[in-house]
């Protein structure tokens, strides 16, 4: 999936991803959540033994908590 891609499909997903996934790394093929998992080598793996020709991109969803921390930071 292009960058511009997965950064239009977060935005618009933005809500469910952190309601969902919080604190977890995912996995994505195209647009679809392929594997989840706490390591982003985990599911890495998982994905790639699903998909082993696809373009696997990988995302973290921060907590709340993280996300609050990083717009603090970045508005200093």
């Amino acid at each position: 999936m292009k960058a511009q891609l997965v950064r239009d499909w977060f935005a618009e997903h933005s809500a469910e991803l952190s309601r969902k996934y919080s604190g977890k790394h995912i996995a994505m093929v195209n647009d679809k959540i392929v594997s989840i998992g706490k390591s982003p080598i985990e599911v890495y793996k998982k994905a790639k033994e699903r998909y082993p020709s696809a373009e696997i991109s990988l995302a973290y969803i921060p907590t709340d908590k993280e996300l609050a921390t990083l717009l603090c930071i970045l508005n200093m």
